[in-house]
């Protein structure tokens, strides 16, 4: 995820890949369930959840790396490097 120039590096947690399986089980059980149905409507409330946990595990850990940086750096540069 980031790498700092006296060495430090953060990995990238994935968090797609481990909520993935989640994700599957209740877009596959909203595919079986008849649109418009009072459980059609359950279960894309849960693949909603599972979507929005995902996106908040990630603003949260970018969160919490950016709020350390900046509590433990005075001066931060950032280079984009073509790999």
């Amino acid at each position: 995820l980031a790498a700092l120039s006296d060495g430090t590096v953060f990995g990238n947690p994935r968090h797609l890949k481990r909520g993935l399986r989640a994700l599957g089980h209740a877009q596959h059980a909203l595919g079986r369930r008849q649109e418009g149905s009072r459980r059609w409507s359950k279960a894309k409330a849960r693949v909603q959840r599972a979507q929005a946990r995902i996106a908040a595990q990630r603003h949260d850990g970018l969160h919490k790396l950016t709020d350390w940086l900046t509590r433990t750096y005075a001066d931060i540069s950032i280079e984009d490097l073509n790999v």
